[in-house]
């Protein structure tokens, strides 16, 4: 029980822990079915609250693929990445790209390119990153 006092846990999570403990699967089958009946166990609970915690360092995307990786159905991952708003996803690509633009050099002739690829590979669409660019290196 200790195991999710912490914070949510996924089914997978949940299912990989018990296996480590030794648990049959039958057993922890039951196991998982008691927690979910609980109230103890919910995977779309789990990730509204991971965005949640997650949206001011993270795009869509990455945020898509780690629920994934997490054991999330895809259906319920979509759905949460979904309440993220375009607005709230553009504010913190904007806050993530001016904190980075501090420690890029000023003379850089790359520093825009070099933006990109980092609020890219934080999981925002290029979409968003091409509304934060323009924000960021306004045309004179």
């Amino acid at each position: 029980m200790r195991f999710f006092s912490f914070r949510d846990r996924t089914e997978k999570e949940a299912r990989e822990k018990l296996k480590e403990k030794g648990i049959d699967e039958k057993t922890a089958e039951e196991a998982i079915l008691w927690l979910k009946q609980e109230g103890l166990l919910n995977d779309s609970r789990f990730a509204r609250q991971w965005v949640e915690g997650r949206k001011e360092r993270y795009g869509r995307i990455r945020l898509f693929r780690e629920l994934l990786k997490k054991g999330v159905e895809g259906e319920t991952a979509r759905q949460a990445v979904s309440l993220l708003s375009e607005e709230e996803e553009l504010n913190s690509a904007l806050e993530i790209g001016r904190r980075r633009l501090a420690s890029i050099s000023a003379d850089d002739p790359r520093r825009r390119e070099k933006l990109a690829s980092f609020l890219l590979r934080r999981g925002f669409s290029w979409e968003i990153v091409e509304k934060a660019l323009r924000f960021l290196f306004p045309s004179p």
